[in-house]
């Protein structure tokens, strides 16, 4: 399908105006299906003691949902940040419900060139808290005080925005540049566009069927 909306787009004369490459996506460093089959496999081996598992409902959306709440069975400890009673969070040992995204901090980079500053605008509902702050409370009580000093998530985030604006090198001190990366919602830069073109050899590799279908070529049987 993204082969043929591409090809269209190029046929079409959009590639390098409405439509542009080289905006790296983050996707790409997602973890694949496969490393979510080498998860199972290893608590399956008993080689997981605590599982934490947030934004996530592999109960539900898992092909291999089955085997991976048997697999549950075999770590001693599950732990759930899911905001909303769901599927996978029924069958976990503990819930910690997570802040929604409206009353957390947070920031993400969905494209190279992109990274958006997420701020609370309104103040958490109910008896929820932050995974990060439960995550760095929990550092603390275990002693991991001086690896991970922050008190609370937020500190955390504006120390690594403030590496960010090392590297960037911006105009004025942190305190202006924090404050305007808070109205803008981020920062962002621009980034290099390449230059695309049509290569029928590897378009007709693409579309190479993998295997004849037997059959009569004049029915649909």
């Amino acid at each position: 399908t993204c082969i043929a909306v591409n090809l269209l787009n190029y046929v079409a004369g959009n590639i390098g105006s409405t439509v542009q490459f080289g905006h790296n996506a983050s996707a790409g460093g997602l973890s694949a299906y496969a490393d979510v089959r080498k998860l199972i496999e290893a608590i399956e081996r008993e080689e997981i003691s605590v599982l934490l598992l947030a934004g996530v409902n592999p109960l539900f959306k898992l092909p291999e949902a089955q085997r991976f709440q048997e697999a549950l069975k075999k770590v001693p400890l599950v732990v759930s940040f899911s905001s909303f009673p769901d599927e996978t969070a029924a069958a976990f040992h503990l819930i910690l419900p997570d802040n929604t995204f409206l009353e957390s901090w947070g920031d993400y980079e969905p494209w190279e060139g992109v990274r958006g500053l997420q701020q609370p605008v309104m103040r958490p509902l109910y008896d929820t808290r932050s995974m990060g702050d439960v995550l760095l409370s929990v550092a603390g009580q275990m002693g991991l005080k001086q690896s991970l000093p922050w008190e609370n998530y937020y500190n955390y985030l504006r120390d690594q925005w403030q590496k960010l604006y090392q590297d960037l090198k911006p105009a004025g001190d942190f305190k202006t540049f924090w404050a305007q990366a808070l109205r803008d919602g981020g920062v962002f830069k621009p980034v290099q566009t390449r230059a695309v073109r049509l290569n029928p050899a590897a378009l007709q590799q693409s579309f190479e069927p993998a295997a004849v279908v037997a059959g009569n070529k004049d029915s649909l049987t």
